[in-house]
């Protein structure tokens, strides 16, 4: 019996090895193919299709799925509005991705079909903006607008002198991010000595905003500070305070560091960016939604980074540089 055990042995040991290497590709089969299901589809809809901001967003987020091994891709709207946005939206519900990451454009127009979106089963999260109906997104990442607002107001009341006029100039009425600062800006101005002059509103347009502007300072010949809410606000005031040959004149600080924002920055047509941290809000959306695909990990209800406030002093400073906005 031994005998034969011995002989029969390596037949027997032939036999469990062929096993074993049949049962190990079969299963190195089945990890491919799971792995190459979950390599998760994510796509990002930006407000609009060229903005700095959003493609320092976007690098961010590219950044972010390849080190975790998902597919990203993005679309946007020429125009930031929502008109122009819904049917980008519908043109990327149309490629079925697992999870929506959005900017949405105005708080009411966006809810119906954001509504859709979470009511087909696909997950969505907020980048930036938000709409009326909270339930839609699992989260939001943004920054906080109100404080935004009143570090503008304090900004200018250390800067001005008492009794100064200042205006506010930005964009039209429902965006969530827009009208928070205008919030705050209003509400911290009371605190100060300075005369709040009023607020005019418009498109997302560099030239709009620089008419606009331009009025006020003929209006109130007298203005000494405006607040910009955005890029092109920033940017359209810049010109101008130029234009009507106030540069020092006329204090402005503006939201976000897109170039030529900094360019004006290191000019002296602007005071002060308060830059927002959009490439860490776009790794963050990444990450967050993986983790939602992978095991239902909730992203949290609202991720606020902190505020980069850049001047002519410290723009070139290392720490102020990495979050300047990009172009592509």
């Amino acid at each position: 019996m031994r005998s034969n055990g011995k002989r029969l042995l390596p037949a027997v040991v032939v036999l469990l090895a062929m096993s074993v290497m049949a049962a190990a590709v079969l299963s190195g089969c089945g990890t491919s193919n799971s792995n190459k299901s979950k390599q998760y589809r994510i796509t990002l809809l930006t407000g609009d299709n060229h903005d700095p901001f959003f493609m320092t967003m976007i690098a961010g987020a590219k950044m972010e799925a390849k080190k975790l091994g998902v597919k990203f891709t993005w679309q946007g709207p020429a125009d930031y509005n929502p008109q122009e946005q819904i049917p980008v939206l519908d043109a990327v519900m149309a490629t079925k991705p697992d999870f929506l990451i959005a900017v949405p454009t105005d708080v009411n127009a966006l809810v119906a079909p954001l509504r859709a979106v979470k009511n087909g089963g696909t997950p969505i999260l907020f980048i930036d903006e938000t709409v009326r109906d909270t339930s839609i997104p699992l989260g939001l990442l943004a920054s906080n607008n109100l404080l935004g607002g009143e570090i503008a107001a304090q900004q200018l009341a250390k800067q001005l002198p008492a009794g100064s006029k200042v205006a506010y100039v930005g964009e039209q009425r429902g965006v969530f991010s827009t009208d928070q600062r205008e919030e705050g800006f209003a509400a911290e101005l009371k605190k100060t000595k300075l005369v709040f002059v009023g607020a005019q509103y418009g498109a997302d347009d560099p030239n709009t905003a620089a008419t606009l502007t331009s009025a006020l300072l003929t209006r109130y010949p007298d203005l000494k500070g405006v607040f910009g809410s955005d890029t092109a606000y920033g940017q359209g005031a810049a010109t101008a305070v130029q234009n009507a040959h106030m540069t020092g004149k006329v204090k402005i600080i503006a939201f976000d560091g897109e170039p030529a924002e900094v360019q004006d920055l290191r000019r002296g047509l602007v005071s002060m960016l308060i830059v927002q941290k959009c490439y860490d809000e776009g790794v963050k959306g990444i990450e967050y939604a993986v983790a939602y695909l992978k095991n239902g990990t909730k992203p949290p209800k609202l991720w606020t980074p902190t505020y980069v406030l850049a001047t002519k002093a410290n723009v070139n400073s290392p720490n102020v540089v990495k979050y300047l906005y990009r172009t592509s």
